[in-house]
């Protein structure tokens, strides 16, 4: 009986290490200003909708550290939606994919207040054409299933969601490297939704 506590107890202490180690490299990253928030929203979308955006790493690693999602379907009518988020890396032997640039926006506003002013080396083109595309997707990121059945007097609704970032996840974009974001709507349901995404992200030297 005491082998098994002892033992317990050292697993649970190594457990706790390894949160502290990495809850530390996470507040370095953020009290070094290393950390950014930033947020999209497009609205009235209908079906079918594909819509690009490409982020170009700088000289350090970029972090995709998490996506949250919030669709508003008030204004769906009977049918069935299926949303996605699915991203492409440049130098992935899986898929090749070539687009026409346009001006990049920084990532958005640093976690830290004592940096708001400076922004990540990572840069994001949104709303960009893409030319080709060939291949399989490297990552699915997130995806959303919406049904309603308002016809007559029926009022039946369900959705279903899932995201890459449940749980510890995180996609790393090697220095230079690009990843193509693609959000796609498809579905037969009549009228638009809303979509408004916040993505948090962070940077990491690559002799950190």
């Amino acid at each position: 009986m005491s082998w098994h506590i002892d033992n317990l107890d050292r697993t649970i202490n190594a457990r706790d290490r390894v949160d502290v180690e990495n809850i530390t490299i996470s507040e370095s990253l953020t009290l070094q200003g290393l950390s950014w928030v930033g947020d999209t929203s497009r609205i009235n979308i209908s079906a079918p909708d594909t819509y690009s955006h490409v982020i170009t790493a700088g000289a350090k690693n970029f972090i995709l550290e998490e996506l949250l999602v919030s669709i508003d379907f008030a204004n769906v009518t009977s049918g069935r939606l299926h949303f996605v988020v699915q991203a492409y890396l440049m130098s992935s032997n899986g898929n090749t994919f070539t687009y026409t640039p346009i001006t990049p926006t920084p990532m958005g506003r640093a976690t830290n207040g004592n940096f708001i002013n400076v922004f990540s080396e990572t840069v994001i083109e949104s709303g960009v054409e893409v030319l080709t595309l060939t291949g399989v997707k490297d990552y699915l990121i997130y995806t959303s299933d919406y049904f309603v059945d308002d016809a007559g007097n029926r009022n039946v609704k369900s959705t279903e969601k899932k995201s890459f970032f449940e749980g510890v996840r995180r996609i790393v974009v090697p220095p230079g490297d690009k990843l193509l974001v693609q959000t796609i709507l498809t579905g037969d349901a009549g009228g638009t939704i809303d979509i408004s995404s916040i993505f948090f992200t962070s940077e990491l030297p690559v002799n950190f």
